[in-house]
């Protein structure tokens, strides 16, 4: 099923899964950061249950910063953390952002 935003959730929403991991891959929608935030926000809303949502975020197109503000608008808007893709690709400037961007879901 698609929201307006553009992200796929297809029949997952209604499935026994234990945890949502959704592609918010913006490079690929051509969207910005806060359209990461929105879909987080849209998908808690369309599953309406306490399962965990975690933020798919796509490591070529994001630098370092982008990928601090991709975490905090994650967590502001109710992921319960992050995946990232793809590991090999994370430069030092991403491993250095990563504890204290974490550290703001506290």
């Amino acid at each position: 099923r698609r929201n307006g935003g553009g992200l796929m959730f297809n029949n997952f929403i209604h499935g026994a899964l234990d945890a949502f991991l959704p592609m918010l891959y913006n490079g690929f929608y051509q969207q910005d950061i806060d359209w990461i935030g929105a879909q987080v926000a849209e998908g808690r809303r369309l599953l309406a249950n306490d399962k965990p949502v975690f933020s798919g975020l796509f490591i070529p197109d994001l630098s370092p910063e982008d990928l601090r503000q991709a975490i905090e608008t994650s967590l502001r808007s109710g992921a319960s953390g992050i995946s990232l893709f793809d590991y090999e690709l994370l430069q030092e400037g991403h491993w250095a952002i990563l504890p204290e961007a974490l550290a703001s879901r506290s």
